[in-house]
């Protein structure tokens, strides 16, 4: 089951359940002794912490039947979750590098007539593929760089992993490179 989500809920420091309502507070406790025995409506520092406000648990309408099992699930290959802005690995048969990263300027289409990117590559009508700009590997392996000024075209299929602990700073990626490398290895 789904549920509403709290206003303001990044600035919440305790959440507690009780029964139908979350008790919240902006300020958590662990210095008192009632609070590290578990004893929390019975905080000594409510005087600079603040008291728990009630917030009560709301369900989302339409949300799904607990008795619905995940056969019913669609699998949906990893290509059609890339969105643009979407960083994700693609393999390549580099010979040095088992995968490349990409930053998606559109989602997967299908060409309608035969297509070469900046990078001299050519596909032809009918290839699912998705457009992008390639990132290079500085001096430090978990630093990338984008290549902004060519575009590319790689197959959707090639698409390994979407990297979503990714930080941009000014073209540069920094990038725990572990999990694209453990995905190439499953393909």
């Amino acid at each position: 089951m789904f549920y509403k989500p709290i206003p303001g809920i990044r600035s919440v420091h305790q959440v507690v359940v009780d029964n139908d309502h979350l008790l919240i507070r902006s300020l958590s406790c662990y210095t008192c002794n009632n609070c590290l025995e578990g004893n929390i409506n019975e905080c000594e520092n409510t005087n600079i912490i603040g008291t728990f406000s009630p917030i009560p648990i709301v369900p989302e309408i339409g949300t799904v039947d607990e008795d619905q099992t995940d056969e019913t699930d669609i699998e949906v290959p990893i290509y059609e979750l890339v969105s643009k802005s979407t960083i994700f690995a693609v393999l390549c048969d580099d010979d040095e590098f088992d995968y490349y990263l990409l930053k998606a300027q559109t989602e997967s289409y299908k060409l309608q007539s035969r297509e070469t990117d900046s990078w001299g590559v050519s596909y032809q009508p009918g290839t699912n593929v998705i457009k992008g700009n390639y990132f290079m590997q500085g001096e430090n392996p978990l630093h990338f760089k984008m290549i902004k000024r060519k575009c590319g075209l790689v197959p959707s299929n090639s698409c390994l992993y979407i990297c979503t602990d990714v930080c941009v700073r000014s073209g540069e990626v920094i990038y725990l490179i572990l999990k694209c490398v453990e995905m190439s290895t499953y393909v």
